[in-house]
């Protein structure tokens, strides 16, 4: 067939997007896009490679953009409003580790998750300490792109928020967050420890916290004619692209970001180091308060194995259980400083439960309850100021 053989030599000299075929050819990016494939699957067309044997668009992440298929789904992803080079790399990584044409998981799911245990496999024998959350949401969402139906329970391709289970009341109790600040201090140093205390103030996500520390506003409030210092800081969470202003109470960590300067990074070490470090001292303080013991092993979906698996992701989980209660469990007020809306909040990181309800109206400032509680609530932000800066009625 004529359009067929044309296609074949085109291809075999340089790739060529579907619009060029579609026009040299004559036909539609459909039915160009059809042949190509079939051509591809039989070998008659072979991508043309590098000196070192590397398939042109295996060279760089910029040459793998370049991919009819690739451009389509960075297009779906600004439309979702989503960065593209969050998913765009992993699924470079695991394309290239596979040698697989992002065109192929076309096929089938079961061809996907062959594929993608491969790439999990490779990694682990590479990365033995990194985890594929990025690589787990990337290839989730571009299948999904190609059309395919997954569940949000699926063994490998499982929803991203729920995490393949139900961690809506992980937390730490703010006795713990204090014996927190004490072990990272002395088991990781002062850097560590502020990195623990911005971390759980702010509920920042990883990515964003290994970036340099933006700048911080000091802010004053009256209690009962004592003026009080609190910190406000704005930051952009690549993953949604949104910004959102963030408030410090706690002294200790306002502190902290007033002893730091403007633009530094709050660990000195290279990501990379800093990632893994503060990881393993999380795992390490989740051991000692009990979270997690060498003698369990937990299954997805369970408590520990969220402390031992993202032992980050944890962090946002216990800051989101913290702010809600210093705000009287509005999760409105909380969501607006770091989620899309308050149900994803609800649903996946800090559910209402009952011993909420009947903790709501009770401030540890102006209606202490009797019984000592290790998980301070406040019937407001500023009531929270006051307690935690000495302040007793």
């Amino acid at each position: 067939m004529r359009i067929m053989r044309n296609l074949t030599e085109m291809e075999n000299l340089r790739p060529r997007t579907l619009q060029e075929l579609s026009e040299r050819l004559g036909v539609s990016k459909f039915t160009a896009c059809k042949y190509r494939k079939i051509l591809r699957d039989v070998g008659t067309i072979i991508p043309p490679k590098l000196e070192d044997g590397t398939k042109w668009y295996f060279a760089s992440p910029e040459n793998f953009r370049q991919l009819d298929i690739v451009k389509d789904f960075i297009i779906q992803l600004k439309f979702d409003k989503l960065l593209p080079t969050t998913s765009i790399s992993p699924l470079y990584q695991i394309c290239k580790e596979t040698d697989t044409h992002p065109e192929d998981l076309k096929d089938s799911i079961r061809k996907a998750e062959i594929v993608y245990a491969k790439f999990v496999e490779s990694w682990k024998a590479k990365y033995p300490d990194k985890l594929l959350i990025k690589h787990d949401k990337a290839i989730r969402k571009f299948l999904l792109f190609l059309g395919h139906s997954i569940t949000n329970s699926h063994k490998t391709f499982y929803a991203d928020n729920s995490v393949g289970g139900d961690y809506a009341n992980t937390r730490l109790s703010d006795q713990e967050f204090q014996s927190g600040l004490e072990f990272m201090e002395k088991e990781g140093g002062i850097e560590y420890k502020n990195l623990f205390g911005i971390h759980h103030e702010t509920f920042v996500r990883p990515i964003t916290l290994f970036k340099v520390l933006p700048k911080v506003e000091m802010q004053f409030l009256e209690v009962a004619g004592k003026t009080l210092e609190y910190a406000q800081l704005s930051v952009v969470e690549s993953k949604q692209g949104v910004r959102y202003d963030k408030l410090i109470l706690h002294p200790k960590v306002v502190d902290m970001v007033f002893d730091m300067k403007a633009n530094q990074m709050i660990v000195s070490d290279k990501k990379e180091i800093a990632e893994k470090k503060y990881a393993n001292l999380l795992r390490a303080f989740y051991h000692e308060i009990g979270k997690l013991s060498t003698e369990i092993t937990s299954k997805r979906g369970e408590e520990g194995w969220l402390y031992q698996n993202r032992p980050l992701y944890t962090i946002r989980h216990s800051s989101a259980h913290m702010w809600m209660r210093r705000t009287n469990y509005n999760a409105d007020l909380v969501a607006s400083m770091g989620w899309e809306d308050s149900k994803t909040l609800l649903k996946f990181y800090s559910r209402v439960s009952t011993k909420s309800i009947m903790s709501a109206g009770v401030c540890q400032y102006c209606r202490p309850p009797i019984r000592v509680s290790p998980e301070f609530s406040f019937c407001s932000a500023s009531h929270a100021v006051a307690y935690l800066n000495g302040l007793r009625i």
